[in-house]
């Protein structure tokens, strides 16, 4: 049997940042800068093909003139998305379209600059409808895709075990102090407010992770981000915080990686109740799901008083994580829709 040939299609201009030697050598690590990329590019596309190629599929990437079975559409939606799209699909390619937010429901321009306007929406409805299959990081999106009548699959993000290898130590969770620890854009820190008073009532420390030093009131220490350095940096917490909006259908469709990165290295996390991360938590065990200011009261005094439990779902957090959101496992789920799209095209 033939191997299963992949074209995937990103924004051009993140190709533009890698060295001229990438599409002849798209398979190979070494030869793109994940600092230089969005987050979803690397998940959803680049971290994937050395794995996809490990099990014979062949994987290029904006390459416009190779032929291939399946094209991939991820995170670029515009018209030369669209129109690249269209030519793909009328060289009898199967195409799929990936998406890792929320466009269908329209929300408005959040402060950052992000969320779902009307032209997002048109632009994601004609993608996905001229796809054979939608594929998107959270069950909650595919459902939503699934009323407008799109063929979705949900395909989680995943967390590449060669390059997050690092692990928290018992010993270092029975230290004196208690270290929580975030990471996400500057503008997002005010997430935060409400549950640093509660933090210091306690004597807790704060790591904050960003590619920019964030602004907000209370003692905290402050590390750069950067894709080579995350592994380490986030051993620096004892317990990851991820705070998040659930008033609206964009943050409600967000995955589980930015707390799934941590629970990985055995970071437990206290979490809001985002569809994601209830499934995570539940899945794994690696931590709490706080819906009230009571329960983030609750969850810290319960770290705070017993270590052991923290231990417990630093543990059970790493061996959940590698279970079910693994690359290498998730990658599984990749190759059996290919495998089954291929099939339907074949009869």
């Amino acid at each position: 049997m033939n191997p299963i040939k992949i074209n995937w299609f990103i924004p051009p201009n993140h190709v533009n940042r890698f060295i001229p030697d990438w599409l002849a050598k798209p398979a190979k690590l070494g030869y793109h800068n994940y600092d230089q990329v969005s987050a979803s590019v690397w998940l959803r596309c680049l971290q994937l093909i050395p794995y996809l190629e490990k099990k014979g599929v062949r994987c290029r990437v904006n390459d416009f003139s190779a032929s291939a079975d399946i094209s991939v559409f991820v995170r670029w939606q515009n018209d030369q998305a669209y129109d690249c799209l269209q030519q793909r699909k009328d060289k009898g390619e199967i195409i799929i379209f990936d998406q890792c937010v929320n466009y269908l429901d329209v929300t408005g321009t959040f402060p950052g600059n992000y969320g779902s306007t009307e032209q997002t929406r048109k632009e994601f409805l004609r993608m996905a409808k001229l796809s054979d299959a939608f594929t998107c990081p959270s069950e909650f999106i595919r459902q939503r895709a699934a009323q407008e009548g799109i063929l979705a699959h949900y395909i989680p993000e995943s967390v590449d075990l060669r390059h997050f290898k690092g692990s928290k130590t018992k010993e270092s969770l029975n230290q004196r102090g208690l270290t929580a620890i975030w990471s996400g854009q500057p503008i997002k820190v005010s997430e935060l407010n409400d549950l640093i008073p509660l933090l210091e009532k306690r004597n807790i420390s704060l790591v904050l992770i960003s590619e920019k030093k964030p602004e907000i009131s209370g003692k905290f220490n402050y590390l750069s981000w950067s894709y080579y350095t995350f592994p380490q940096t986030i051993l620096n917490g004892d317990f990851c915080l991820s705070p998040r909006k659930t008033d609206n259908p964009y943050d409600l469709g967000h995955s589980h990686f930015k707390i799934g990165v941590f629970m990985a290295q055995g970071i437990p996390a206290l979490a809001s109740p985002l569809p994601s991360y209830l499934e995570v938590i539940q899945k794994t065990g690696g931590g709490k799901i706080c819906e009230s200011n009571s329960d983030w009261e609750s969850a810290l005094d319960c770290i705070t008083e017993n270590r052991n439990i923290l231990w417990e779902w630093s543990q059970a957090a790493r061996k959940g994580m590698i279970a079910h959101y693994s690359t290498e496992n998730v990658v599984k789920q990749y190759i059996i829709l290919f495998e089954q799209l291929l099939g339907s095209k074949a009869q």
